[in-house]
């Protein structure tokens, strides 16, 4: 059996934003709008954990990022966002045989709090995907806050 510790990893990214559009489009304010209508704008993750369908602090961010809009394949992207679909939209009769061409589809929205979509040590866009699926799926989110934490101080946080 390994010994409880605490593991860190450094992971530095360079990414080539390519020029983009506004994020606040008129397609992307009718999907929020839709999302609403529908009852699936809460925190997904939340509610993943909790069962509660909770609103505040709420973000919607792109499974397919934004920024590289012009570089994905959405042939590629129809197929993964139809598998994934958080929401049923892709086997709805009114997208079904609709491909993706877009960031701003729907279908392409996931609906998350700021604590889970940009915080530090909590948010999608902040950790890895490993740590980001435990974040989802643990009792209680085992974050070392401080540098020099302990074992013991994030288990006591953690009680």
């Amino acid at each position: 059996m390994t010994d409880k510790h605490i593991q860190k990893k450094t992971i530095q990214e360079t990414w080539a934003i390519p020029t983009h559009g506004k994020r606040n489009t008129k397609l992307f304010n009718k999907y929020v709008k839709r999302l609403k209508k529908d009852g699936n704008y809460f925190c997904w993750i939340t509610w993943l954990r909790t069962g509660e369908k909770i609103s505040t602090n709420l973000e919607v961010h792109h499974l397919c990022e934004f920024s590289e809009e012009n570089n994905i394949d959405w042939g590629i992207a129809t197929r993964l966002l139809t598998f994934i679909d958080f929401y049923g939209y892709s086997k709805s009769d009114e997208f079904k045989d609709i491909p993706i061409i877009g960031a701003d589809d729907v279908r392409n929205f996931w609906c998350i709090s700021k604590k889970y979509h940009t915080l530090k040590g909590t948010g999608l866009h902040l950790t890895t995907v490993d740590i980001f699926f435990l974040i989802m799926v643990c009792k209680v989110i085992p974050v070392v806050d401080e540098v020099g934490e302990t074992i013991e101080q994030v288990e006591q946080e953690m009680q």
